[in-house]
């Protein structure tokens, strides 16, 4: 599999981005109330809308446990922290190898009002999950498919397509193989390197 072994959960630098400030939240908040105070404006720092969320977002970056994340996505139900936490608990049991489980929390995701490059990134990791598990032939198709799908983005077409001609070398379907990658090398996408690397080693 490229640049993995195995599927990984990715969370987006913005979630990322969002853990960190919902750890810290209350400094942020002590901090902004000074300004506020210091310049004389009597207005409200944070609405209630934003400060629920950061404290959804604190109670995912807090747990690490399988129970306790599993606490957190029901308790925080209708936030957009769930799917963060989701992720992180699939996460673990990917760690577990209990695939089963990763299927479960993944198909979640999917039927969530997650965003699309969050459930793209999943689709992803369920193919390379299904060759993880010796599906080789059923992640060859879904991987081409994946690849077909003009609603998904040009990246995730990309990186879609580098794993279908990656899986068809290892068929020795190299003709077919060659043929995605130099498509693939002629673009401008994160895969194109990749691609063109690739072409050299056959």
């Amino acid at each position: 599999m490229s640049k993995k072994n195995s599927p990984e959960v990715e969370i987006t630098e913005f979630e990322k981005m969002e853990l960190f400030v919902a750890k810290y939240y209350k400094s942020i908040i002590i901090g902004a109330v000074a300004i506020v105070v210091a310049v004389g404006i009597g207005v409200i720092v944070v609405d209630q809308m934003k400060k629920s969320d950061m404290s959804s977002m604190y109670a995912v970056s807090e747990a690490n446990t399988v129970d306790a994340l599993k606490k957190v996505i029901v308790s925080e139900r209708g936030s957009k922290a769930v799917v963060a936490a989701q992720l992180k608990l699939a996460k673990l049991y990917l760690d577990k190898k209990e695939y089963d489980k990763v299927k479960q929390v993944y198909s979640d995701i999917l039927n969530s009002d997650a965003i699309n490059c969050t459930k793209s990134r999943v689709k992803l990791n369920l193919i390379a999950l299904e060759e993880t598990q010796g599906d080789v032939d059923g992640a060859l198709a879904k991987y081409k498919a994946l690849g077909e799908d003009l609603s998904l983005s040009e990246e995730v077409r990309a990186e879609a397509n580098y794993e279908t001609a990656r899986l068809l070398i290892s068929k020795n379907k190299t003709d077919e193989a060659k043929e995605i990658l130099a498509q693939l090398a002629a673009k401008r996408t994160a895969w194109s390197s990749e691609a063109d690397l690739m072409l050299k080693r056959l």
